[in-house]
């Protein structure tokens, strides 16, 4: 993994979506490349704003629309809203 990778992942590392091995392979990099003072931080925004944000359930046709796209996303196709 380079910087590159890193840059390409962080928001998914903050939000604790990476899979293991992925997690483990970013925390080794920006250890080694001495980033992990600013990805703390960009975790401790994201667990402040989350702090902030209503406990609620998004509506059903929301919740689809985002799992289509990670689904899209993830098998390499464009997702059309």
């Amino acid at each position: 993994m380079d910087c590159s990778d890193v840059r390409d992942r962080v928001a998914s590392y903050v939000l604790g979506a990476l899979p293991e091995l992925t997690r483990t392979e970013f925390e080794r990099h920006i250890e080694e490349c001495g980033s992990e003072h600013e990805v703390s931080a960009l975790g401790e925004v994201v667990e402040f704003l989350s702090r902030l944000a209503p406990d609620r359930e998004p509506p059903v046709r929301v919740r689809t629309q985002i799992l289509a796209a990670a689904d899209a996303d993830i098998s390499g196709r464009r997702f059309a809203a």
